[in-house]
């Protein structure tokens, strides 16, 4: 007789799970959308996750990242738009000096000086001086908003104003010597110009350390709101459109919130910005077909410059330059973010 075999049930025992069904490979939950115990996190948790991918944090970009990033965005828009800055540059220093200081006067007198290789001149020094200047800006920014934000993933307008009109400031007091010895450069005739080293020494030959700061007070008076205005609105644009599309905003949006942006600041620090210029360029030597004559200065600050020029051109004399410098302005910053963000992006993914 075949023996039988009785399964008898053991108290404590587990009973056996039915089968799992297998889900579709897409039906399966990814792990950021699972919680610790193992269930579906909501679809209002999975978006939040999406967005906070898709946003830059600081916490995702080094020191380094950013700095480097910074110093491209500046190099590369600047030679790009630099014929738009000589002619912007040449227009301010002469505002209130003669009323002959127009677009096509200004461009016929550069071109007849070197060909269209005169409209260049300059880069030189303005790459020295723009680089570092928004590698310092960029980081800056990051870093003041960091410590000044109360939630970061959310900082207020306030917020980004004051941390991107400290970094405007920060980085001009830093490079604000090579912003005099370009300006001098730019606004120089042919035979006028004597290089960096030579447009240093002849600045410090003039007055001594202290005129390597001169102009400063509209200078930093003039970035404040620039920087404070450009940055907020720049990244407010690029904050809103990942929250909305939970991606990072395409180069064509970048170049339309830049433009925007930028605009905005120099329209409201333009005037400001137009009295520093005058305050650089004023005093240098001059050519009178034989050599360099020293000149003395025409201003004695910042009121003398704003009441001499107000006299001769009245409220107008304090747009001159206005239309080029919008012309170079919102391109260069525009590129300047998009070379920013792309390089921000490539340098992390690289591990840097």
């Amino acid at each position: 007789m075949p023996s039988t075999w009785v399964s008898i049930p053991v108290a404590g025992a587990i009973p056996a799970a039915p089968p799992a069904k297998k889900l579709p490979k897409d039906d399966w939950p990814h792990p950021a959308h699972m919680d610790e115990a193992g269930e579906a996190r909501p679809a209002e948790h999975r978006q939040q996750r999406a967005v906070e991918r898709a946003r830059p944090t600081e916490a995702h970009r080094s020191t380094l990242t950013i700095f480097l990033a910074g110093a491209a965005a500046g190099a590369v828009s600047r030679t790009s738009t630099a014929p738009l800055d000589r002619l912007k540059v040449l227009m301010q220093a002469e505002a209130g000096t003669t009323k002959d200081t127009t677009i096509l006067n200004c461009v016929r007198t550069i071109r007849e000086e070197g060909g269209w290789k005169a409209f260049w001149r300059g880069n030189s020094a303005n790459v020295v001086k723009i680089a570092p200047e928004t590698a310092i800006k960029f980081l800056a920014y990051d870093r003041i908003k960091t410590s000044l934000c109360e939630d970061i993933a959310h900082p207020t307008m306030k917020e980004r104003f004051v941390s991107g009109a400290c970094a405007g400031a920060i980085s001009q007091v830093l490079i604000y010597p090579f912003e005099i010895v370009k300006t001098r450069i730019v606004v120089a005739r042919k035979d006028e110009v004597r290089g960096l080293l030579g447009t240093a020494r002849e600045i410090l030959a003039e007055g001594g350390p202290r005129n390597m700061y001169r102009g400063l007070g509209p200078s930093l008076l003039g970035i404040v709101p620039y920087a404070g205005i450009d940055l907020a609105m720049f990244n407010f644009f690029k904050e809103s459109w990942i929250n909305k599309h939970n991606t990072p905003p395409p180069v064509s949006m970048l170049l339309l919130f830049g433009a925007v942006s930028s605009t905005c600041g120099a329209y409201t620090a333009y005037p400001l910005q137009l009295l520093r210029t005058k305050l650089q360029a004023d005093g240098r030597a001059r050519w009178n077909g034989k050599e360099l004559v020293p000149q003395a200065p025409e201003y004695t600050g910042l009121v003398d410059c704003a009441k001499k020029t107000y006299q001769l051109d009245g409220l107008r004399g304090f747009y001159r330059g206005l239309i080029p410098n919008t012309l170079k302005v919102v391109p260069a910053v525009s590129m300047s973010y998009v070379v920013y963000e792309t390089a921000c992006n490539y340098l992390s993914s690289s591990g840097l």
